[in-house]
């Protein structure tokens, strides 16, 4: 395993100016990470504010705590999933707090470390590598476990559904032909054989793959469930003027997000016809539009450029 862990966070200064951490505020830091965005919140809400940082890597979970060591008075770290925060909270007896952070989807000190099988870029630690893809790998299946046993159809609409991949049928097929499939080069090899050369001619180190690799990535780790429990179960523990901020990195999530978002503010948030009361919405909409990264941050950090930033706040 890799000692270092190498991540730069992604629109540090607008995560701070619509989060609005203040001296004595209790912050959530539902994907912890290295610590990067914490150590900025931490600053803010010192010296009485406490800051609760969840991550299921404990890779993550070490760096932060490096990272963090100056500020362990005022720092909860907890191994888990922020889709449980509703429970996460309650055993550290919070009940209320002022603003939750989300960085979603896969940091690249995973993507960078090959025997966790995120990767797909071709160098030879990377090719070798199994097909895990799990954030813990502690615990659930592995992407060899969906690509080995799934039957062909189901492979089809997971790539189609999570991944955005048009030829999702193609790929699917031969998979199902080349398996069993263990290693991340045996996946990019069926990958290849599914896709035409114009296809792949398009992008430079294998990123033809990625939409697949992201779309196992995703159903291994339950991605699009954790979302919707996270921010459901976050908006219920905020007090009132508590923001949540919510960072994606594809249209697959940041459609689910952008949808949870509209269902919670609402003006009437109940179903015509069933008989049921009329509720006011429960938040609000700090931006119409999401927020995206500066040109200069983007040429800093190339892998910022997909990066929106929506923000809700509980009313």
């Amino acid at each position: 395993m890799s000692t270092e862990f190498t991540h730069e966070s992604v629109m540090p200064y607008e995560v701070i100016k619509y989060l609005g951490p203040q001296s004595g505020d209790i912050i959530v830091d539902g994907t912890l990470g290295g610590g990067g965005h914490a150590s900025l919140i931490l600053e803010r809400i010192m010296p009485n504010g406490l800051l609760v940082g969840i991550d299921q890597d404990q890779e993550a979970i070490k760096a932060a705590e490096k990272k963090l060591s100056g500020f362990k008075a005022n720092t909860k770290i907890i191994q888990g999933n922020f889709g449980d925060i509703g429970k996460i909270l309650t055993e550290l007896k919070i009940d209320k707090v002022d603003g939750i952070l989300l960085d979603l989807g896969v940091s690249m000190h995973q993507i960078l470390t090959p025997e966790r099988g995120f990767g797909f870029y071709p160098s030879p630690e990377n090719l070798k590598a199994p097909l895990d893809m799990r954030m813990n790998p502690e615990v659930g299946l592995m992407a060899a476990d969906i690509v080995n046993t799934w039957k062909e159809k189901e492979l089809a609409e997971l790539f189609f559904k999570l991944g955005d991949e048009k030829y999702s049928r193609s790929i699917a097929s031969q998979i199902a032909r080349k398996r069993p499939l263990n290693t991340v080069n045996d996946l990019l090899e069926a990958i290849k054989a599914g896709t035409p050369p114009s296809y792949r001619a398009k992008s430079l180190k294998n990123k033809w793959a990625a939409n697949v690799f992201r779309a196992l990535r995703m159903e291994v780790n339950n991605e699009l469930g954790v979302i919707k429990e996270g921010i459901r179960g976050g908006l219920k523990l905020l007090r009132s003027g508590g923001k949540m901020v919510v960072i994606t990195f594809h249209s697959t999530e940041d459609r689910l997000v952008k949808e949870i978002f509209k269902e919670l503010t609402l003006t009437e948030n109940y179903q015509p016809g069933f008989g049921l009361p009329k509720e006011p919405s429960v938040a609000e909409l700090v931006t119409k539009k999401p927020v995206s990264p500066t040109e200069s941050e983007i040429r800093r950090n190339p892998a910022a450029r997909s990066a929106k930033l929506r923000i809700i706040k509980k009313l």
